[in-house]
C-alpha cells in the first residue's frame, strides 16, 4: 500500500510553493515559525528564516511533519535552502530530506551557462551538470522585493516566477490574487490581515488562500485538497515546537468498494467510473493497461485490460528518458549492478522475460515488507532490503534500467480486501511500467507490481519518468483526489 510520507510529500510541495514569495518591504533578517495542521489536527511545524551574509542572502526553511500510518507513524523532514548575492544573481541551493529512515540530499552550484549538481542518498554520490533554469525567474529575496513593489502600487493581480530546490530547477509560476482587508485569528489575537487567492502552475486545479499581515507576512495559509485540507498558521517558537499526536492519513484516504471484489484478485479486465465530489477530477493515465474515457468534468471511465497494453507511438516517448541514472534510481551504483546480474541470470534474453524474472527477484529480495520506511531511493532499498510498495516499485524500475530497459513508476490505486481494519477498499499504491516492444515491433508500457499481484483492479493516476525535476510535480494528481474520489465498479473479468 501506497505510504503515507510520499502523500506528504505532496502536500509539502504544494505549502512550500505556496509560502514564497513573501512581500518585505527591506532585506533584514529574520525568524518566522509556523503550525502545521491536517483537517485541524496539527501535523507538525515549519520555520523560515533570512540570514544577511558576506556572500549575500540566505533564505532557508524546514518543515517537520509526523504523520499516523494505522498503529504508528513516520516522521518527515525536509528543508530548503537558497544563497543569493546582493544584486540578485543565484549562487547554490539546497535541499534535504529524510522520510522516515531514508535520507537524502542535492545541492545546485550555479555557473554561467549551467548547474553543477551534487545528489547523496545511502552513501552514494551522484554529479552531474544541468541547464540553467529556463526563461526568466527571480531569486527568493529579489522575488520578495517585486511582490512587495506590486502591492504598493496597489496591484490586484501579480504574477512571479522563482526556483526552490525542493521541487528541482524547473520555475514555479505563482499567481496571486489581491483581495479585501479582513481579520484573521492567530497567536491568541486579531490581526488585521489582506486574503490573496494563490494559483500555481505546478498544481493546477489545487484551491489555496493566503492571509498576510498588513506588512506582507504570513498569518494563515489554507490549500483544500478535495477531500482533505492543510493549514498553516504564524506561531511561536514554543507553541510550534509543542508535542502533539500525530494524525492518521493513511486509512482516512482508502476508498470503499461499491461491491466485494475478493474473488478477482486474478482479473485480468475491468471497467471502473472513476469520480471526484469537488475539485474536478485531473486527467488520467492513458497508458500500459488502462484507457480512459473523459465523462465530464469530474468523472472518467477507466477500462484496465491487462492483455492489451496501449501501444505507444515513437514519437511520444523518447527511451533515453526514461533509462538515467538519477538519485531515485541510480542505476550505476556497483550494488544495484550487482543485483540487476543476479535478477536476470538464467532468464532469456528477452527484454519481456527479464522484466518479469526482475520482479519476482525484487518481491523476494525485500524482504522487511515494512510501512517504517520512506520514500527511499533504490540505492537504500538495494542496502536494507525493506519498505513498502513505493521501495518494490523503485528497485524494479532500478533493475529494469540497469538492464537497459526504459522504466517509469505508477502512482495509483489498487483494491484489496481488507487493509488497517477496513474491508473491499481501494487503496493507494506504486508500481512499475517497462518500455518493452511487442511482438509486432511496437513498443507498449508493461505493468509490473512486486509488492502485490499485477491484476485489473490496479487505477492509475499519475506516471514519474523519476527524474529529479520530476519527483514531485508528476505526482499532483495524486494529491488534488487525496480523500475525494468515489469508484464504482461497472465490469470485472
Amino acid at each position: 500500500m501506497k505510504h503515507t510520507t510520499l502523500l506528504a510529500t505532496l502536500l509539502t510541495a504544494i505549502i512550500f510553493h505556496a509560502l514564497a514569495p513573501r512581500a518585505r518591504a527591506e532585506v533584514k533578517p529574520y525568524e518566522r515559525w509556523y503550525v502545521t495542521q491536517m483537517d485541524g489536527k496539527k501535523m507538525g511545524w515549519m520555520r523560515e528564516w533570512l540570514e544577511v551574509t558576506p556572500e549575500g542572502y540566505h533564505t532557508a526553511m524546514e518543515m517537520n511533519l509526523r504523520i499516523g500510518r494505522g498503529p504508528g507513524a513516520v516522521a518527515v523532514v525536509l528543508q530548503s535552502e537558497f544563497l543569493e548575492t546582493r544584486t540578485g544573481e543565484p549562487i547554490r541551493m539546497i535541499a534535504k530530506s529524510q522520510m522516515g529512515s531514508s535520507q537524502s540530499s542535492t545541492l545546485y552550484e550555479f555557473a554561467e551557462t549551467e548547474v553543477r549538481i551534487e545528489e547523496r542518498s545511502a552513501g552514494q554520490e551522484l554529479s552531474r551538470t544541468a541547464p540553467l533554469p529556463a526563461g526568466e525567474w527571480l531569486t527568493p529575496v529579489e522575488a520578495d522585493q517585486y511582490v512587495h513593489a506590486r502591492l504598493e502600487a496597489g496591484a490586484k493581480t501579480i504574477v512571479v516566477r522563482t526556483v526552490d530546490a525542493l521541487t528541482g530547477l524547473t520555475p514555479t509560476t505563482m499567481t496571486m490574487t489581491v483581495g479585501n482587508q479582513t481579520t484573521v485569528h492567530a497567536m491568541g489575537k486579531s490581526v488585521p490581515a489582506i486574503e490573496m487567492g494563490i494559483e500555481l502552475d505546478t498544481t493546477p486545479g489545487v484551491t489555496q488562500t493566503e492571509f498576510v499581515d498588513l506588512d506582507g507576512n504570513l498569518v494563515r495559509s489554507v490549500t483544500d485538497l478535495g477531500g482533505l485540507s492543510v493549514t498553516i498558521l504564524a506561531s511561536d517558537k514554543e507553541t510550534a515546537l509543542a508535542e502533539f499526536d500525530a494524525p492518521e492519513m493513511m486509512a482516512s484516504t482508502l476508498i470503499k468498494a461499491d461491491r466485494n471484489l475478493d474473488d478477482n484478485m486474478l482479473s485480468r479486465r475491468a471497467s471502473f467510473i472513476v469520480r471526484t465530489e469537488k475539485n474536478g477530477l485531473p486527467d488520467l493515465v492513458e497508458g500500459g493497461a488502462q484507457r480512459v474515457q473523459r465523462l465530464d468534468a469530474n468523472a472518467a471511465r477507466v477500462s484496465v485490460n491487462i492483455d492489451d497494453p496501449v501501444d505507444v507511438e515513437s514519437a511520444e516517448v523518447n527511451p533515453d528518458d526514461y533509462l538515467e541514472a538519477t538519485s531515485a534510481v541510480n542505476w550505476r551504483d556497483p550494488m544495484i549492478q550487482e543485483i540487476a546480474a543476479q535478477a536476470v541470470e538464467g532468464a532469456a534474453d528477452a527484454p519481456p522475460v527479464q522484466a518479469q524474472a526482475i520482479v519476482r527477484f525484487v518481491s523476494n529480495y525485500i524482504s522487511d515488507k515494512s510501512l517504517d520506511v520512506g520514500f527511499a531511493s533504490a540505492s537504500e532499498v538495494c542496502r536494507t532490503r525493506e519498505g513498502d510498495c513505493s521501495e518494490h516499485a523503485i528497485l524494479v524500475a532500478a533493475l529494469l534500467r540497469a538492464n537497459k530497459i526504459p522504466s517509469r513508476v505508477v502512482s495509483g490505486i489498487v483494491y484489496v480486501p481488507e487493509f488497517l481494519g477496513k474491508e473491499s477498499v481501494f487503496g493507494y499504491h506504486m508500481w512499475t511500467q517497462g518500455l518493452i516492444e511487442n511482438q509486432h515491433g511496437v513498443n507498449e508500457w508493461i505493468d509490473l507490481d512486486a509488492a502485490y499481484p499485477m491484476n485489473a483492479l490496479h487505477i492509475a493516476l499519475e506516471t514519474s519518468s523519476l527524474s529529479d525535476d520530476d519527483s514531485i510535480n508528476s505526482m499532483v494528481a495524486v494529491a488534488r483526489v487525496l480523500g475525494n474520489l468515489s469508484i464504482h465498479v461497472e465490469s470485472v473479468e
